[in-house]
């Protein structure tokens, strides 16, 4: 038997008619020592008071769904407790008209030694509280709720999970049969497809060159009856032009054309090219500059040239 006191717990090992006790032993090595002292399998814990407590929830049975939410409420409006730190518990009873009173214990008071004794290989089986009157037992819904070491599972749970994990295992086994052939039909299949697939996509590239080619060929159509001839764009230069300008560079790119040459007076060819329907928004595109020793100014000219 394992008690838990107010600062550490008391180990008492009973046989036939004598028992020895070790007081004074920590939470944390209780299972060690236990096991050390006892070398037993299984174990019961009493709770000492002081270290657990009891309230009153109501003056007839109830069931224990509807006593847990009542005193979940109880809980966080008459303690200064919160839920997730405490276990709720109710004793074992066999008075189905008395009343329903709860009991609260610190999981840090009882977890560690619950722990304590699992690591060690000590099963408890129950837990006890000590009371004036005698001990309480606490019923096997509360301490399914403290420790999954209290739940149990009974021979129909265990033949019925048995009879679920066969189930399962033909299930996967018929699930893998069934891959497996539909694994050498899909491998086949795969097999086909990526044939098909290489010859689809030859001819795919194929279309698309003829495609590019087919495009290219009409871009070039299209472009070649859209653009202006170089030559009448020359012509209108020349037939426009003052005998005092000369032209050292001309580049054409579309609709954009740009020269660049001297004049006697560079700043009149803005309105002479301005004026000529061939050609739209001329302007410098570099200030006109002076060039010493020489009579004319140089000058850069960007414009559009408007197809007709």
């Amino acid at each position: 038997m394992i008690s838990i006191l107010r600062a550490s717990c008391l180990i008492e090992k009973r046989s036939g008619t004598t028992s020895e006790t070790l007081e004074g032993t920590s939470i944390d090595r209780v299972g060690e020592r236990a096991k050390t002292i006892t070398n037993a399998n299984t174990c019961i814990i009493t709770v000492s008071e002081g270290r657990y407590i009891s309230r009153h929830l109501s003056d007839r049975k109830l069931p224990f769904t509807r006593a847990r939410q009542m005193a979940e409420i109880d809980l966080s409006e008459g303690t200064p407790f919160n839920v997730d730190d405490v276990h709720i518990c109710f004793t074992e009873t066999s008075d189905s008209t008395g009343s329903t009173n709860y009991f609260l214990i610190r999981k840090g008071v009882i977890d560690p030694v619950i722990d304590s004794l699992v690591d060690a290989g000590i099963r408890p089986q129950s837990i006890l509280l000590k009371a004036p009157d005698g001990e309480l037992q606490l019923s096997l819904q509360s301490l399914r709720s403290v420790h999954p070491v209290f739940v149990r599972r009974t021979w129909p749970q265990k033949l019925l999970i048995a009879s679920l994990v066969l189930v399962v295992l033909s299930g996967i086994l018929t699930f893998g049969h069934v891959y497996y052939r539909y694994a050498q039909a899909d491998e086949k299949l795969a097999a086909q497809v990526d044939e098909k697939q290489k010859a689809a996509l030859e001819v795919r590239k194929m279309l698309d060159r003829r495609a590019q080619d087919i495009a290219a060929v009409e871009a070039a159509r299209k472009s070649k009856a859209q653009a202006v001839p170089v030559v009448r764009v020359w012509e209108e230069l020349t037939r426009i032009l003052p005998d005092t300008a000369w032209i050292t560079d001309f580049t054409l790119n579309g609709d954009n054309l740009s020269f660049s040459g001297s004049a006697v007076s560079a700043a009149g060819l803005i309105s002479i090219l301005d004026a000529s329907p061939l050609f739209a928004d001329p302007s410098f595109t570099s200030p006109v500059v002076r060039v010493p020793g020489q009579a004319g100014e140089r000058f850069a000219i960007k414009l559009s040239v408007v197809r007709g």
